[in-house]
């Protein structure tokens, strides 16, 4: 009886080993998932450069709150630079650059900001002295905020945020 199980019990390890070897559950791994699509160009989750040769920076925990719709970056002639909030009395006159971004606060509530713009020449020099910080209060809803400069060599413009002290 041994000589018909042996060549029996061979035949069936020989079968497990190649069901083994058959089903190998080893895959080749998934392709790479597609990348995700670029941040929309409204969001601002740190230093962002647009096309009109601006910055939106917020600084601090405004970081990645603050959201932005494309400037109105225009030249003028005329009064002194200063900053302000359209709509609510801001700098009014013109410059040799008027610069007017619409921000607003992603994620709802409310928060008392500050922000100056600074204006520089086409080697990212600043041009004069930066405006001073100036109050506004963010929400969902957009605020423009203003700036504007009398120097002809300006041809950049920044503009900072951050929480108000």
């Amino acid at each position: 009886m041994r000589n018909v199980l042996a060549p029996t019990l061979a035949m069936l390890l020989a079968t497990a080993a190649l069901i083994v070897v058959a089903c190998d559950t080893v895959r080749a791994p998934a392709p790479a998932p597609a990348p995700a699509p670029a941040t929309a160009p409204t969001s601002a989750t740190a230093t962002v450069q647009n096309a009109d040769a601006g910055q939106v920076v917020p600084l601090g925990p405004l970081r990645d709150r603050i959201a932005y719709d494309s400037p109105t970056v225009t030249p003028g002639s005329g009064t002194r630079g200063g900053s302000g909030i359209s709509g609510r009395g801001g700098a009014g006159g013109g410059g040799a650059m008027q610069v007017a971004v619409p921000v607003r606060l992603r994620g709802g509530g409310e928060v008392d900001a500050e922000y100056r713009f600074l204006f520089l020449t086409e080697r990212g020099e600043p041009v004069g002295q930066p405006a001073s910080w100036q109050p506004a209060r963010l929400t969902g809803r957009a605020t423009h905020l203003t700036g504007q400069t009398t120097e002809r060599r300006a041809t950049r413009w920044r503009v900072e945020l951050r929480p108000a002290r």
